[in-house]
């Protein structure tokens, strides 16, 4: 059924861009020339426009199906691990072994498309909001407001693939037991994802403060930001991930450290030296310092429907720097 949903989406997102195609191409220079070009071009570009949300709500759908997929198979591999341990301490290791890398795999493929996706529609978000700033109309506002708001999602989803990009990559290296510097690549790696991440997650809510600066009232309240991006409750959520996203740079980060320094390192091994330099790696420390300023905001925002798992992220910030 998943994958009958992703085909669907595709299908729907590149009939969009067709459209799309389509419309721009369909613009003629004997339009310029009558006389009433400005109604007609005003009425094309409305249509163009029109088409492009389309296409932007689309590939961001398909994004969206393809996390969830990720997310599932991600579930899949934590499951068949936990079977392959069972089975290496019984004895017993036919048919569990490499379940888990292949479900690993699997999702991986379906988070990096799901990244693509979400890009897609950010380039199509913004394209188009540029387009609603060069021509603002009574209604102009309204419109921005949801090119904007759709920018926003887009970031968001990037940014949660990308985490889950880094915390596969994670997993599999820990699963794996690979040598020291095979380890300290992945680990990188996963810290790389985790640190871009976080930036998707910056973005998103730097948008929305934009979005909120430009259209709140001076009467608007913390719990009533419906003229942002996000509401209070979303923005509250969106802080937990961007705090989740830099904890596991800052683990992952520390991890390669730790691997770099180990007897078995290997620092000349010339076919993964240029995947590897502890200078690129994210700072633990600064990155546990943000995440748990991220935690503190998201139980500023809504205490009550996030304050559990800030307060889990709180805790974690507390430990890593005893």
């Amino acid at each position: 059924d998943a994958a009958a949903a992703i085909a669907a989406l595709e299908t729907a997102a590149e009939t969009f861009a067709g459209l799309v195609e389509a419309s721009l191409s369909d613009a003629s220079p004997e339009d310029e020339a009558s006389s009433d070009a400005s109604s007609s071009d005003a009425s094309s570009s409305d249509a163009v426009s029109s088409l492009i949300a389309g296409e932007a709500a689309a590939r961001g759908n398909l994004g969206n199906a393809l996390l969830a997929r990720g997310r599932l198979q991600v579930r899949l591999s934590s499951m068949a691990a936990s079977q392959e341990r069972r089975a290496a301490a019984s004895g017993v290791r036919a048919g569990a072994e490499g379940a888990a890398a292949f479900h690993a795999e699997i999702a991986e493929e379906c988070l990096v498309l799901a990244g693509r996706a979400f890009r897609k529609a950010l380039a199509l978000s913004s394209s188009r909001d540029d387009d609603e700033e060069a021509r603002v109309t009574d209604g102009g506002m309204r419109r921005l407001q949801k090119t904007s708001r759709g920018a926003a999602r887009a970031l968001t989803g990037w940014g949660a693939a990308l985490a889950l990009r880094g915390s596969v990559v994670l997993q599999s290296a820990k699963n794996a037991r690979p040598s020291a510097r095979a380890f300290a690549v992945s680990a990188s790696e996963a810290a790389s994802l985790a640190a871009a991440a976080s930036e998707k997650y910056r973005a998103a809510l730097e948008l929305d403060e934009d979005e909120t600066e430009t259209s709140k009232s001076e009467s608007a309240t913390k719990s009533d930001v419906s003229n942002g991006c996000f509401t209070a409750s979303a923005r509250a959520r969106l802080f937990v991930d961007w705090g989740d996203a830099l904890r596991l740079a800052a683990s992952a980060s520390a991890d390669a450290l730790a691997a770099s320094s180990a007897p078995g390192f290997e620092p000349e091994a010339p076919e993964e030296a240029f995947f590897f330099d502890t200078q690129r790696l994210p700072p633990p420390g600064e990155c546990w310092a943000r995440a748990e300023a991220c935690y503190r905001e998201a139980e500023r925002w809504d205490d009550e429907g996030c304050g559990s798992d800030a307060r889990r992220g709180l805790r974690a910030c507390e430990d890593a720097f005893r």
